[in-house]
């Protein structure tokens, strides 16, 4: 017999409790990767800086994950922390390996699309995983 499906605001919940531990572990990666080589002039920069990419990464993981939660197959926070985690490193992956991935091409020339795929599919692979 099928277990009826959790309720809509069980899986908003549980959509919020991916996004924070998602968008926190994607903004201090995001604000340790920017931090490198760069000069600190004060106390509170390196704090200021994490806390500037959690809430950043956050608000651009909300509607993925919150739209995620209003599919029954995808309602599980484990589901919900793998895409989370896949988009996260699916937008660093194309960020920081734009030098060595067709370097001088265009973002929509076939070449960097298509590498654009195998590195979601790879972040998706990894994300899901996790």
């Amino acid at each position: 017999m099928n277990s009826p499906s959790p309720k809509p605001a069980a899986s908003a919940a549980t959509a919020a409790q991916a996004l924070l531990v998602s968008g926190l572990a994607w903004g201090l990666a995001d604000a340790a990767l920017a931090a490198r080589g760069f000069r600190w002039d004060g106390a509170l920069d390196a704090p200021l800086c994490a806390a500037g990419a959690v809430f950043v990464c956050t608000l651009v993981l909300a509607p993925v994950l919150l739209g995620a939660a209003l599919v029954p197959r995808l309602r599980s926070f484990a589901c919900l922390l793998g895409l989370g985690l896949a988009l996260a490193l699916f937008v660093e992956a194309y960020w920081w390996s734009r030098p060595w991935v067709f370097p001088g091409r265009s973002a929509t020339s076939p070449e960097r699309l298509a590498a654009s795929a195998g590195i979601a599919l790879a972040a998706l692979g990894a994300g899901l995983a996790l």
